[in-house]
């Protein structure tokens, strides 16, 4: 241990007289950790919001996603299959058709969106499987999987019939008096994906069935396709684009949702931002606390000078002290941070609403990059804010502090 770390350890350490500058460090501390602990459980519960939404995103779509035209038959639903298997990073695909079509029960009556999937084909895509909350994932004939927001609304359980109704499939049927087609479905299983627009608005049955209901013939709205890893889902979009003899449009979760999470990017940032401010200002505190401290300490600074210690010696003092405390106050707002995030993610004892954020408990990811950032941000400002009033310290002159003194 070098001397001027003693030094500055005492300083740190002694007991003062003066009520005032005790309680000005103990306020210098304790702001770096509340400033600390506060932008860090903000960025662990922005990363939690982030990734619960992506698996979210993930859980009822795949990474990758291709339309086809309407044209499209199996032939050339086949030839880009082909092509798709040879793409690296690509797991599985499967084909899906989507439509609309009206939900009734009760004698009431709201739109949905109808997806068709193939079950075991649609496993290997996303984790529809594993979202049941009541009966089972089951698509043979006359089945059909709702949401559970869907089923609380109606009141239904499984086992209970409901309807669906869909337009013909030629418009030259219609006619003023005519409806649409009507067939009855029993309810296999209730899923829950987390995200209250798709467990309201959205409802799975066979895609085979699906294409008598809606007298399409062998046709698909398009290919969804799993990748090996959803953070480079971008890479093998591309590589998929390259692949294809075919123009089509390939998108991949992001795209989908590009608007929704550029917005929740910006936020994140804003938020480090403006949370950064809080730490700005306790380390303003350090500035004043060490000041006060070289106008208490002015006559040890005199006698150090006179005893042939240079302006760097006591520039060091003051340095190793204000960093001291600004390390104080950092493990204080770590361990600060750590434990709040772990009570929330434990207990989730805070309740938001669904239908608004898409999840009804605050999700919590601490990330080593954030912690890491964070802690070096703060200790260069609190190095920068330490050399300041140990500058001033070294400046003093021995002879004029003792004249007075």
């Amino acid at each position: 241990m070098t001397l001027q770390l003693e030094i500055a350890l005492r300083y740190l350490f002694s007991r003062r007289k003066e009520v005032f500058l005790l309680l000005s460090s103990i306020i210098s501390v304790a702001g770096i950790a509340i400033g600390s602990a506060a932008l860090l459980i903000t960025l662990s519960v922005m990363n939690g919001f982030h990734t619960d939404l992506k698996n979210k995103f993930l859980s009822t779509s795949s990474a990758v996603n291709i339309l086809f035209p309407q044209h499209f038959d199996a032939a050339a639903r086949k030839a880009v299959s082909d092509k798709i298997t040879e793409v690296k990073g690509v797991t599985a695909f499967a084909p899906y058709l989507m439509n609309q079509a009206v939900f009734t029960k009760r004698g009431r009556s709201q739109g949905v969106m109808v997806k068709g999937v193939d079950p075991a084909l649609q496993n290997k895509v996303s984790t529809l499987e594993k979202q049941v909350m009541k009966g089972k994932y089951s698509l043979i004939k006359d089945d059909i999987f709702v949401g559970a927001e869907l089923a609380s609304s109606y009141g239904l359980s499984v086992g209970d019939s409901v309807f669906l109704t869909v337009p013909p499939s030629d418009t030259s049927e219609m006619s003023p008096f005519s409806g649409g087609r009507v067939r009855e479905f029993k309810i296999s299983g209730i899923f829950t994906s987390g995200m209250w627009e798709y467990d309201m608005n959205l409802v799975y049955i066979n895609i085979e069935e699906m294409k008598d209901l809606y007298g399409t013939g062998d046709i698909a709205t398009g290919l969804e396709i799993a990748v090996a890893d959803s953070g480079r889902a971008d890479e093998v979009a591309s590589s998929i684009r390259k692949a294809l003899d075919v123009r089509l449009w390939v998108r991949t979760w992001r795209e989908i949702n590009r608007t929704l999470f550029a917005a929740l990017e910006l936020e994140k940032k804003t938020m480090f931002i403006i949370m950064s401010l809080i730490v700005m200002v306790a380390v303003f505190n350090i500035i004043s606390s060490l000041l006060l401290q070289t106008i208490e300490k002015v006559r040890d600074i005199g006698v150090l000078k006179a005893l042939g210690a240079d302006r760097s010696f006591i520039e060091k003092i003051f340095v190793y002290q204000g960093i001291m405390s600004g390390a104080a106050g950092l493990i204080l707002g770590n361990i600060i941070a750590v434990a709040a995030c772990l009570l929330l993610r434990r207990y989730e004892f805070i309740d938001i609403p669904a239908a608004v954020y898409y999840m009804n408990k605050l999700p919590v990811i601490m990330s080593v990059s954030d912690f890491a950032v964070v802690n070096a941000a703060s200790m260069f400002f609190i190095l920068l804010a330490s050399y300041i009033p140990a500058r001033q310290a070294g400046k003093l002159s021995p002879a004029v502090i003792l004249r007075y003194e």
